[in-house]
């Protein structure tokens, strides 16, 4: 019996989480369509019947992957309670709990040098997805006009990747700790 429409949109939904998911962990050269599958609950032959090719299934996880970390910040500056909007949002992107959740934390972080070798339809999709942070921390800095804000956004947006990145690679747990306190002042103190 054939799935409805709906059926298959929340099939392929669920697919795309689980491939998101799996991106964060393996990286993509290591994400097998096979273990996406599976973890979807569906066998690898039902793959073709959602997607055209492993290349879609990445573009479509990576936009995934973005959409989430960018609803997870701004909930952080929703909730800000008495901090300023950019002191939320990098202490909750510049964090340990941050760091310690690969698989549902952000994919810059966690894949952004094999996205540097991705085509050109997955790289607008990171595209897509860091130029929505840098808007979301332009919206939290105040003064200065228009121009100077963003690049300023632009800096500190990718600031924030880069310490989450190191804080992951370094292999002393003070360091890592470290790394992520100092860009955390750092940018708070701009």
């Amino acid at each position: 019996m054939r799935k409805s429409r709906s059926e298959t949109a929340l099939t392929r939904q669920k697919i795309v989480k689980e491939a998101s998911m799996e991106l964060r962990l393996r990286g993509i050269a290591s994400a097998g369509v096979a273990e996406v599958m599976t973890r979807s609950g569906l066998t690898p032959g039902a793959f073709y019947r959602h997607f055209s090719s492993k290349n879609q299934l990445i573009a479509e996880a990576t936009a995934e992957a973005a959409d989430h970390m960018i609803q997870r910040v701004t909930k952080a500056v929703a909730d800000r309670e008495s901090k300023t909007g950019l002191s939320a949002l990098l202490d909750s992107y510049v964090s340990v709990r941050h760091r310690n959740q690969i698989d549902s934390g952000c994919p810059f972080a966690a894949i952004g040098t094999e996205l540097t070798r991705a085509d050109d339809a997955i790289r607008d999709v990171a595209t897509d997805g860091f130029l929505k942070l840098v808007h979301l921390v332009a919206a939290q800095l105040t003064g200065a006009t228009e121009e100077p804000r963003k690049r300023r956004a632009l800096a500190t947006a990718a600031s924030m990747v880069g310490a989450l990145m190191m804080s992951r690679v370094v292999s002393d747990s003070t360091l890592s700790e470290e790394i992520l306190d100092s860009v955390r002042e750092l940018l708070g103190n701009e």
